[in-house]
């Protein structure tokens, strides 16, 4: 997996490898991942994504990701 991921709906989508000992695959860190399409929700499942950490509030992230398979 390389540093800088290619993903329909997403910006700026990373791997934090290598920062603070953290190895690959371990981190990635994104804008909006809200708008990824259902296919690239299923590229990150099967790259063994199973949480979201959303900075914004309860219910701005709730709207957000009202349509996304890993935010249930």
């Amino acid at each position: 997996m390389g540093r800088h991921l290619q993903l329909l709906g997403i910006w700026n989508l990373r791997d934090l490898m290598g920062h603070g000992g953290l190895g690959e695959g371990l981190f990635l860190r994104s804008d909006s991942p809200h708008r990824l399409s259902p296919a690239s929700w299923q590229v990150l499942t099967e790259r063994g994504v199973g949480t979201v950490i959303d900075l914004r509030t309860r219910a701005e992230a709730a709207k957000a990701f009202a349509h996304a398979p890993l935010a249930r």
